[in-house]
Order: structure tokens, then sequence, then C-alpha cells
């Protein structure tokens, strides 16, 4: 089981041992910083995901940047040419009210390579500083050859309904709506500030999706990922209604995109 006084008592010397703290009084800060890692070392590897992604929001309620590349990379998977995964910059509504939708599409990639992905690192970061963007990618692979069949029949009933004027959105709208993927990944999302609460049972929920995995006769997989406004937990399917019976006001996202680059500009 999660041990959540651990994690609590981490994060707690985490603070204390900030920068900001060191220059205040460095002795103490240096005794708060010996003790995180002693916890640290006393920590599963649950545990220590819990206590990464708390500590990892606090930097970010500090910080302007979310910078998810180099964890998304890991959980990306290619067993074929075939695949690809469905990346876009966006501009959203809440930072550009003057948008007629509630997003706009800046670009577009397909990723089919952990190598592609990690080389877009620099372009990706720049577009998405300049347009006030943020990068989502949806850890579900797509298909090369059933998104072209997707496009063939969407453009066709455009055709037939005369919506000329959507025929060049249409690849896009097929990549966003059809997953191709054999193990689906599904996304739990939680706020920021039920995370890091003490309070919070984020051991119990880390538990329990671990359980509900192995039930599904799956290898239980737990990624956090963090967010502006929270984190992303990444799992496999599961039985949602028993999770729901536990957890029922945490929401639960079975094929939408994950933030995968995030820079607030001022």
């Amino acid at each position: 089981m999660t041990d959540t006084t651990t994690i609590a008592e981490a994060v707690y010397c985490f603070k204390k041992s900030r920068v900001e703290y060191y220059r205040l009084d460095k002795h103490t800060a240096q005794r708060y910083e010996q003790c995180l890692y002693e916890l640290i070392n006393q920590m599963d590897e649950d545990e220590k995901k819990i206590y990464e992604s708390i500590t990892e929001i606090i930097s970010i309620e500090n910080s302007d940047v979310v910078d998810n590349f180099a964890k998304i990379a890991t959980l990306l998977e290619f067993d074929s040419d075939d695949d690809f995964y469905h990346l876009q910059i966006l501009q959203r509504k809440k930072e550009h009210p003057e948008l007629g939708s509630n997003s706009r599409v800046i670009k577009t990639y397909y990723i089919r390579s952990k190598d592609y992905l990690i080389s877009k690192h620099d372009e990706i970061t720049k577009m998405c500083k300049f347009f006030g963007a943020r990068a989502y990618l949806n850890l579900n692979r797509r298909s090369l050859e059933r998104m072209a069949f997707h496009n063939l029949k969407k453009v066709t009933d455009q055709i037939m309904n005369k919506d000329f004027a959507s025929v060049s959105k249409s690849y896009e709208s097929v990549c966003g709506a059809y997953s191709c993927e054999p193990n689906k990944k599904w996304i739990i999302d939680i706020d920021w500030k039920d995370w890091e609460d003490e309070s919070f049972p984020a051991g119990e929920v880390i538990d329990l999706l671990r359980k509900l995995q192995s039930e599904a006769s799956k290898e239980p997989l737990i990624e956090i990922i963090p967010t502006k406004n929270g984190v992303h937990i990444i799992t496999y399917a599961f039985n949602i209604e028993k999770f729901k019976k536990e957890f029922p006001m945490i929401d639960i996202h079975k094929d939408n995109p994950t933030l995968l680059f995030s820079q607030t500009v001022s």
C-alpha cells in the first residue's frame, strides 16, 4: 500500500529546503534536505512518482513552463511503419478571447518515432511561445492506413453533401476521432489543488488504479504527467464503474490528448 504520510513529510522537507530557505537559514535548510533524501530512500516506485509529481507542481506554480517531452517520449510505442501519434499546437479561447471557436490549430505533427518527437522540441516550444499556444499529444496510436480510409469516406460524404469548405480539414478531423491503439491509454484528470492537498488520498487513487488494471489482465501503467492545472495520470483501460464508486468526482478521458508543452507569456 502507498504510504501517504511519508510522501507528505517529504513534500514538507522539499519546501523547507528550497533556495529561498537556504538564504534565510542555510543550516536548517540543509537538515531538511538530508531528511528529504532519507525519506525518498524509503519510498517505493509509486510513492516516488506521487512525490515527484507534487514537487513538479510546486515548481510549476512558480514557473511559466510545463515541458513533458521526456516523460511522454517514454510512453510512445511503434510496432510498424503504419503507427503514428497525433500532435497539435493549439491556441485556446481561454488565452485568446478573440477566437471564434474554442481553439485554433496552429500546426499539426504526425509523430512516427521517438527521435522525431525529440528532434522537434525546439521548433514546437518556440512556436508555442510565439503564438501563446500549447502543444498536446494523444497517447493512443493512429494508423496511416486506417486514417486514409476514414478520410476517403469523410471527404466523399462531404462532397456528396456539398460541404466543400470542410474538405481541407477532413484528415485532421479523422485523426482526432479514430484511435487504432490495441491497448488504450486513459487519462485520469486531477486538479492540482486536490493532488497537492495532504488530505487528498493520492496513494489510494494510485493503489486502486493499479488493482483495477491488474483485474483487467493488464500490466499496470502509472505515469503522472504535470499540467498547468494539475496532473494527468496515464493508465491502461479498467473497470470505470468500480473506480467511480470510490472516486465519483475524478474525471476519466478515454481518448483525449495530454499536455506536451505550455509556456505562459506575460
